[in-house]
């Protein structure tokens, strides 16, 4: 016997929202309503059978309580219509019509629960008649498996409702959140706008502020502006043409007086005890050449090294200086080092105003100070030569000096504070030497350290250029040494005994030390740019 599968109902409870609520109810009405009909029917057609008479009178009892199903159903839709209406205008009707709702849902659900056990109770008493139903369900098997259907229906709904469920407690959850978040950009709102008042009220003053800076930037324009007219403009780089150029012009000095003094002189001029103090004690400078009073070679290198030494120096002196405003005087020049050291913009503003007065007089003064440098070394060595070869070195001379002004010039409009210096910077390995082969001279980069260590210097004979800032001095071209070993031929002449007298001379240089080798330390010049020093004297 095939077993009758009566159809299960379960009754939701009351939802919180009262759309979905609603759109479940009439759902789970609507299939009870038509699973009831369709039973109904079902028993009408054993209706005929005496023995199901009581049966048929319950099954009306059923299509009442049917009847009274859809009037409820019909009530809930009217309260759901005026609930929905009355929602949008004010929440707090709509919660009271939910409890409304909920109330008569009870009822209902009482009603519900009460019609469910009697229709259990039917289906006892239906399968005491097992038989009877038996033959019924193989003639209605579809029925059956329709009533299967309703079953998973019901069961699909029932897990759609808790889902519903759950996602409307995630919706209160995220409106809560929402309306927290909407709490905090209200007050972030607030707090922007008072933020926006405070910047608009800054911006204000900036504005007043702006214009007060604007006034004083076209007064400070202006004074900038009188300020370039009275001063020369510098150059941000290092003249490194113009410190070749002057490299090649002391070259030119050797040559030029390595080519006049390298011959024989007067004995009577050699011997004459002025010229020999004055080669001695040159203008200016002190040396310790030992310098025999004849017409070797190793007399005239000493000489032409003495002559190429005083006209450096008093190059140096007279004319490798910022301005020739202030003859005679060289303070000047070592004030301007010294704020170099501290200030070194400072130093070239204050070397470029110097160089914009009195363009004219500067001029003078330039052609004075060549003059007085050339003089220097024709009071020197002017009685070496006659009197045409003297008019003939001074006007070869002149232009040397002169070509060199020039040149000083442009490494004066650099804005780096940049000297000549006669120091014996000799560590580095791109010093250079003065030496003399077949009468001339020679000068060419030392390539040996060790050498240095072995050797002193004699004396320093060109200066190197010194670069001047608030760190450091760093070396930019280096000097050209003559060395003690050059001297050596010369010294032991200087000392042969005197044919007149028959004594031994002395060595000025004797009970003195010579010139040492200063060793710079790391406080001491640095070299920075080494290419440009190793091509500067050729």
């Amino acid at each position: 016997m095939a077993t009758h599968h009566e159809p299960s109902v379960e009754v939701l409870a009351p939802r919180s929202n009262a759309d979905s609520a609603d759109t479940i109810d009439d759902t789970i009405v609507r299939s009870m309503s038509k699973e009831l009909k369709y039973m109904v029917e079902s028993v009408q057609s054993l209706a005929a059978d005496p023995s199901f008479k009581s049966l048929y009178e319950r099954i009306d009892r059923v299509r009442e309580l049917d009847e009274k199903i859809k009037e409820k159903d019909e009530l809930i839709a009217k309260l759901q219509l005026e609930l929905a209406n009355n929602a949008r205008s004010h929440i707090d009707m709509q919660q009271e019509s939910l409890r409304v709702y909920e109330l008569k849902y009870e009822g209902h659900k009482t009603a519900y629960v009460e019609a469910q056990r009697k229709i259990e109770d039917l289906q006892e008493q239906l399968r005491r008649n097992e038989k009877t139903i038996e033959t019924l369900k193989k003639e209605k098997l579809s029925m059956a498996e329709k009533i299967s259907e309703l079953e998973k229906s019901i069961k699909m709904k029932k897990n759609e409702a808790e889902n519903a469920l759950n996602s409307m407690r995630e919706l209160r959850i995220d409106l809560k959140t929402s309306r927290e978040a909407k709490e905090k950009a209200q007050n972030a709102i607030r707090n922007h706008q008072a933020r926006v008042k405070q910047v608009q009220a800054e911006m204000e003053t900036l504005q007043k502020a702006s214009h007060s800076w604007e006034t004083r930037a076209k007064a400070a324009e202006q004074q900038v502006k009188e300020f370039n007219s009275l001063t020369v403009k510098l150059d941000d780089s290092l003249p490194l043409k113009a410190m070749e150029r002057l490299s090649h012009l002391w070259m030119e000095a050797a040559a030029l007086i390595s080519s006049t003094f390298f011959r024989d002189a007067p004995d009577d001029v050699i011997q004459d005890k002025s010229l020999c103090s004055g080669l001695e004690n040159p203008t200016g400078w002190r040396h310790f050449l030992p310098l025999p009073k004849s017409n070797s070679d190793a007399a005239k290198q000493m000489r032409c090294v003495v002559i190429m030494g005083q006209l450096a120096r008093s190059t140096a002196n007279h004319v490798l200086q910022p301005t020739h405003l202030f003859q005679g005087n060289g303070c000047i020049g070592s004030v301007l080092t010294r704020q170099a050291k501290t200030d070194s913009r400072k130093e070239s503003a204050i070397r470029g105003m110097l160089q914009a007065m009195l363009p004219d007089e500067h001029d003078v003064s330039a052609a004075k100070a060549i003059g007085q440098a050339c003089n220097e070394v024709m009071v020197l060595a002017g009685r070496l030569l006659s009197q045409d070869q003297s008019v003939d070195f001074e006007n070869k001379l002149r232009a040397l000096v002169e070509e060199a002004c020039a040149t000083w010039r442009e490494i004066c409009r650099s804005e780096f504070a940049i000297e000549p210096s006669f120091e014996e910077y000799i560590l580095d390995r791109n010093w250079y030497e003065l030496w003399f082969e077949s009468g001339k001279p020679v000068i060419s980069q030392q390539k040996s350290h060790d050498a240095v260590e072995r050797d002193r210097v004699a004396v320093v004979v060109f200066p190197s250029l010194i670069v001047t800032d608030e760190e450091s001095q760093g070396l930019e071209s280096h000097g050209t040494f003559f060395m003690k070993s050059q001297t050596r031929i010369a010294q032991e002449e200087f000392e042969r005994p005197s044919p007149s007298s028959g004594s031994w001379k002395r060595s000025p240089t004797a009970g003195r030390g010579l010139t040492r080798i200063r060793k710079t330390s790391t406080e001491g010049p640095s070299i920075p740019n080494a290419a440009v020093s190793q091509s500067f004297l050729g």
